[in-house]
């Protein structure tokens, strides 16, 4: 008679389900080769998922509804830095008609480089930086469009050895060294909404 309270015995042992381990896993491929042979495309950006994997958790910081975010600023810096690459990957394609505005190439490569972007809650801040950052450029470009000149001429000079390094130390630590590579990390004065009732200059 068969004790049934017996679990079955295996005649092979299951082994553990592979652990992701940050500390010992190698950094994931991230050069960027924008513009190389005269030609812009998609393909030349490194695996932005793989990326992403690998910062969560990196750089945490303080919140003031819990003591320590796990998720950390990692994500977010890459956001930004993925930013600066599509403004450096937008940079080369003209738009095409003499008079005519023409915005697609940018809404197709934005929407592109989202579609690239993780969409697990834990990566979620990868995406939100990216736009923010798009944001950021906007938000000059339409309030203080003086600015523009300078930011154009810098991202110009950022190379792909540049944005590789960063990519490296924002694997490395969850700090992006080149987040004012193309404009100031701080919200400037002009940015800042008037007091209500102020009168515009």
């Amino acid at each position: 008679m068969t004790d049934r309270t017996t679990p079955p015995r295996r005649l092979f042992a299951v082994p553990p389900a592979p652990t992701f381990n940050q500390a010992t896993a190698p950094l994931p491929p991230h050069d960027f080769h924008i513009g190389e042979n005269n030609h812009a495309h998609i393909g030349q950006l490194p695996s932005f998922r793989a990326m992403a994997f690998h910062v969560i958790g990196k750089a945490p910081m303080l919140t003031p509804v819990i003591h320590v975010d796990p998720i950390g600023m990692g994500v977010y810096s890459l956001g930004a830095l993925i930013g600066d690459a599509a403004l450096k990957l937008l940079r080369p394609w003209p738009l095409y008609g003499s008079d005519a505005f023409a915005a697609d190439p940018a809404q197709s490569l934005i929407l592109d480089i989202a579609d690239l972007l993780p969409l697990p809650p834990v990566a979620t801040g990868v995406r939100f930086s990216f736009i923010c950052r798009m944001g950021e450029f906007l938000e000059i470009a339409l309030h203080h469009p003086g600015r523009l000149p300078a930011i154009i001429a810098n991202i110009d000079a950022l190379t792909n050895a540049r944005l590789t390094e960063r990519a490296r130390e924002t694997l490395l630590t969850g700090i992006d060294p080149g987040v004012s590579d193309l404009w100031i990390e701080d919200r400037p004065a002009w940015a800042t909404a008037p007091a209500e009732g102020a009168r515009h200059e």
